[in-house]
């Protein structure tokens, strides 16, 4: 068994959350049990993940996506309410990290997606907002299609692609921003820093037509599995640093 607060000093200090101005508080969410013995990762919250994570013994809960967040209800609505059941009944602690797990360049979602489409030479001055650079700039060893480098990702991720076949027949210098981040601003960013290729997590509708007109060719694995990565690395990390049984929990989601 390990300490509860010394796992979440330890993902502050690695993550640095303070240094990012999100939309949900970062860090231990719900309070639970102090001692930890196993813990669960998973992309988002949902009653079925919770579940799952407590059937397995888990007295931590590692997201990326919280539970909480600027734009929802302050109220406990029948939404949250089985959620919260879920946890506070079993006294599971929930850890999340938003922005601060995009931008890690070990942990990171991006850097975890960089290095499965096997881009090298990654440069982290990527992807502008709020003043933090969220993504990351890589190099293919050997030039590919894009449908080859999308076939890379799709299957260890389970995800089925969308493309936009605007760029060169071949790509080789790509720029990685997951989640929702498929808006015009970050394409021109893309498109910009000398990209032949953008892979994201899901394309803005205005994204398509600026893609083409910039000729980039863009991959979007869905938002949920373009942000599996991260909190798999760092439970891993978690694992080895305080001697933890680590669950991996997956809930598909296309989007």
């Amino acid at each position: 068994m390990a300490s509860r607060d010394e796992i979440v000093s330890f993902c502050d200090d690695l993550l640095s959350p303070g240094l990012f101005a999100d939309h949900t508080p970062n860090g231990l969410q719900v309070h639970g049990q102090p001692e930890v013995g196993c813990l669960a990762t998973g992309a988002s919250p949902s009653l079925m993940l919770f579940r799952e994570a407590a059937a397995r013994g888990a007295q931590l809960i590692l997201l990326h996506h919280g539970l909480f967040w600027d734009r929802d209800p302050r109220v406990v609505d029948a939404l949250m309410a089985p959620r919260l059941r879920a946890l506070l009944e079993r006294e599971i602690n929930l850890l999340a990290y938003h922005l601060p797990l995009d931008a890690h360049p070990e942990v990171g979602n991006n850097a975890c997606l960089a290095r499965l489409a096997g881009l090298e030479e990654l440069d982290f001055a990527f992807g502008a907002h709020q003043g933090q650079h969220l993504g990351c700039l890589g190099r293919l060893r050997e030039p590919l299609a894009l449908g080859e480098l999308a076939s890379r990702l799709a299957r260890p991720l389970a995800a089925q692609p969308v493309l936009v076949e605007a760029g060169p027949a071949q790509v080789r210098r790509v720029g990685v921003v997951s989640g929702g981040a498929g808006d015009p601003a970050l394409l021109l960013q893309a498109r910009q820093a000398g990209c032949d290729a953008y892979l994201t997590g899901s394309l803005a509708e205005p994204g398509v037509a600026a893609a083409r007109e910039l000729g980039l060719g863009v991959i979007a694995l869905g938002h949920y599995n373009s942000e599996k990565l991260g909190v798999r690395a760092l439970g891993d990390r978690l694992g080895a640093r305080f001697g933890l049984e680590v669950v991996h929990l997956d809930v598909p989601n296309p989007v």
